[in-house]
Parts: structure tokens; C-alpha cells; sequence
């Protein structure tokens, strides 16, 4: 490939120009609930209501009802607890740094990464900032492909090949060497009988590696969410919106494209309803359709168990409108 061609895959202005497309144009602070002793719901102003789960999140102004001998706590977006006792509550969380800022469902016509093709598709890591120089490295085969196919790997740069290897399967450790480095904006190519991930004409697919410093103030923040001492299901939840709501361009500077891999790792394995939800949204936000549908198909089918009739009914909407293609505002 030469390295004119690459440029379209490589170019940073081209990277964000097409994540501008179908990213939320505001983020707002999202809170969650992290603990409830019911009876507690949310209340609309059209007289309907929800009720309130852990993982649950809420934003401020949301009006919150906790009846006698109830309570809700709440971790709000600065990493601030709240605790909500008896009575009728305009939830009100402090101002400030926002560690967690809510994702929201804002994607219209989005495409990408088809469910069946004759090349692979490279699911991680895709248009996200990384934190460790050696990300897990996963793709879906194409549908021509046995179980077994052997695939050649490799990681380019827009200047030259930095990396190959030949696997089976369709996951694999990026290596110790070479390191993966600050500055560079690389992108995955998974090849099978000639057949090239590059098909997949995308301008937004590629990653980069946040400098120390970035690394530093990650781990600050984190560790604010980290000494909650919550439950892991609900820390996993907390930590995986505020990695995806910290965002950065390739020279380590603030704005880009969040740490959407390592939070959707995390999410993979969460059992939450409100994880798979924020799973699906970063799915879309990578530009990944079939599995953002599954993963909200399992939120939804965790809401209706729930008896939460108010976020089955939401998402479902969602999912039907990025069925047909057509994206959907909330």
C-alpha cells in the first residue's frame, strides 16, 4: 500500500471531520445511581414515571421521589456521593470537573462495520485513544472464513509498516516490541486470502496512544471513582463512562476521541442493563452497527425482566430506528 493511499486513513483532520458526523455535539454530566432502598422512582413532567435502579443514570433537574423508609445514593458526575432520603428531590449534583458525561443516543444514518463481508472487520482498537501500548487486538471474520482461517496482522502508520504477525483465530496480544508510541496515529490491517480490512473505506478507524502526562491525569480521576468502594458490577459501570467521556487528539492534547476500547472491554463483561445500553452507544460511536444491536437487544431484554417498561420502550425505539438505518434523535 503506498503511502499516498494511506492518507486516507491516516490523515488526523480527516479522523475528525468524520466523527463529527455522528457524534453528540454536547456532552452533558451523567450521574449514576448506585444504590436504592426502594420505594424510589423517577417522575416526568407528563405525569409518567420510571422506576430507579442501581446503574441507573440521572442528570440534574430530574425530579426524584424516594417514599417513606427509602433512599437513593448516587455517585454524581464529579465523583461527589449523594444521598436522597423521604420526599420529593430536584436532584441537584455539585458542579464541577465532570468525570462521567452522558454519551446520549444522538447518531443518524450511521454505517460501519457490516455483519457479513468477504474482507475482515477490525473491532478493537477502532477511532479511540488508548491507554496501554499493548491493546488486545480482535476482529470479525468474514463470512467465507472457517474457524480456523489464519489471518496476517499488521499495524501501519501513515509513513510505513510498524508490525506483522500471522494468527489464528480472530484475536491476538499486541507484542511487547515495538511500542506502540505518543504521537503516531495507527490503524489495524487484518488480511485473509488476500482479502483486506482496508476495505472497509472508513476515514475515523484509526487510534493513538495518549502521551504520560494524559496518563497521569487518567489515573487521577479514575482513582477518585476507584476509592467509592462500590460493588464491582456498578465500579466497572462508572469507570467505563468516564473512561469513554475522556477525550484527546494524537498530540495528547484535550477533545478527540475518548478511551472507547478499554471501555468497551470493561462493559463486555459487565451484567448491568445500563452497561450493555452505554456498551451499545460506544459501539455506534466506533462505528460497529451488529454489535451495538446485540448489545442493546440484551439491554432491553434486561429492562423488560426489570419491569422497567419506561427504558424498554426508550431503547427499543432506539434499536428499531438503527434497524432500518435511519439513526434517531431521543
Amino acid at each position: 500500500m503506498s503511502i499516498r493511499s494511506r492518507r486516507l486513513y491516516f490523515t488526523a483532520s480527516a479522523l475528525f471531520v468524520a466523527a463529527a458526523a455522528f457524534a453528540d455535539g454536547e456532552t452533558s454530566p451523567i450521574h449514576r445511581v448506585v444504590g436504592v432502598q426502594p420505594p424510589a422512582e423517577l417522575r416526568f413532567e407528563d405525569g409518567g414515571h420510571a422506576i430507579i435502579r442501581k446503574g441507573v443514570g440521572v442528570q440534574n433537574d430530574q425530579n426524584i421521589y424516594v417514599g417513606p423508609g427509602g433512599e437513593v445514593r448516587i455517585v454524581c458526575a464529579n465523583g461527589h456521593p449523594l444521598r436522597l432520603g423521604p420526599g420529593s428531590h430536584t436532584l441537584t449534583c455539585p458542579t464541577g470537573e465532570a468525570l462521567m458525561n452522558h454519551q446520549g443516543i444522538r447518531l443518524i444514518g450511521i454505517r460501519g462495520g457490516e455483519p457479513t463481508t468477504s474482507y475482515p472487520i477490525v473491532l478493537s482498537p477502532r477511532g479511540t485513544a488508548l491507554r496501554t501500548p499493548r491493546p488486545h487486538l480482535r476482529w470479525r471474520a468474514p463470512r467465507q472464513a472457517p474457524q480456523d482461517a489464519e489471518y496476517t496482522v499488521k499495524l501501519l502508520t501513515e509513513q510505513k509498516e510498524v508490525w506483522r504477525t500471522t494468527v489464528r483465530g480472530t484475536e491476538t496480544p499486541y507484542p511487547d516490541a515495538p511500542q506502540l508510541e505518543a504521537g503516531p496515529v495507527y490503524r489495524l490491517e487484518v488480511i485473509f486470502e488476500g482479502h483486506s480490512s482496508l476495505k472497509e473505506k472508513r476515514a475515523d478507524l484509526g487510534f493513538w496512544l495518549i502521551p504520560d502526562e494524559q496518563q497521569t491525569l487518567v489515573r487521577e480521576r479514575l482513582k477518585r471513582l476507584e476509592e467509592l468502594d462500590l460493588e464491582p458490577p456498578l465500579q466497572t459501570l462508572l469507570i467505563a463512562n468516564a473512561l469513554a467521556s475522556q477525550t484527546f487528539l494524537p498530540n495528547g492534547s484535550a477533545g478527540g476521541l475518548g478511551l472507547y476500547a478499554e471501555a468497551i472491554d470493561l462493559l463486555e463483561a459487565t451484567p448491568l442493563a445500563d452497561g450493555q445500553e452505554l456498551l451499545g452507544e460506544l459501539y455506534l460511536r466506533v462505528q460497529l452497527l451488529p454489535e451495538a444491536r446485540l448489545a442493546w437487544t440484551e439491554a432491553i431484554q434486561s429492562f423488560r425482566e426489570a419491569g422497567d417498561d419506561y427504558r424498554e420502550t426508550r431503547l427499543s425505539a432506539h434499536l428499531k430506528a438503527l434497524g432500518d438505518g435511519t439513526g434517531q434523535q431521543p
